[in-house]
């Protein structure tokens, strides 16, 4: 339901198809989200990877910009950096926040904005890989982290660095086996 109203629905293998065929018509596609590197970019690499179409996505984006942290750089004194109020208080405009088209359309309004150069694009953009091996950091992370519980709660391990081992794959059970073979 959009506003009431009944809406077709769309199964991610169909979406993404008709995504990525939107895509290959462009040359060196962007992509841009606001927090698009903590939620946006993240959810669509996993749905990418649902449908197996993850590499389709590397063949035609060249990368990711995330507009929040793109943006607390230029206009670095705004009260808040939710992206209605930057619309609000850097573009005297308001919009139907949260409505995915109109979200699109401000943050593309934002983007437009004389202050936002090509050089931020740059400093601020990072490859679908990138996302795409974070979230399997983060599922090693999460798989290992547990078991080295009693290297952190005896002070041998800190929490960042056991974080860091959980999530190159290695659990306490292979510490053990390292150590064993000196």
């Amino acid at each position: 339901m959009v506003n009431g109203k009944e809406v077709e629905t769309e199964t991610i293998d169909s979406a993404v198809s008709k995504f990525l065929d939107w895509l290959k018509f462009y040359k060196k596609v962007i992509l841009i989200a606001h927090n698009g590197k903590n939620f946006d970019f993240p959810v669509f690499i996993t749905a990418l990877a649902s449908v197996d179409r993850v590499s389709e996505l590397c063949d035609v984006v060249i990368g990711f910009v995330d507009g929040l942290p793109l943006l607390k750089k230029i206009f670095p004194v705004q009260s808040s950096y939710k992206q209605e109020n930057l619309v609000r208080n850097l573009l005297a405009a308001t919009y139907d926040a949260h409505n995915a088209l109109e979200d699109v359309r401000s943050l593309g309004w934002l983007m437009k904005h004389e202050k936002v150069t090509d050089k931020y694009f740059k400093d601020f953009s990072f490859s679908p890989e990138a996302v795409k091996n974070q979230l399997a950091f983060n599922r090693e992370k999460t798989k290992n982290i547990g078991s080295l519980n009693p290297l952190i709660a005896a002070g041998v391990m800190k929490m960042t660095t056991a974080e860091n081992v959980a999530g190159s794959g290695l659990c306490l059970a292979n510490l053990r086996k390292i150590h064993m073979r000196e």
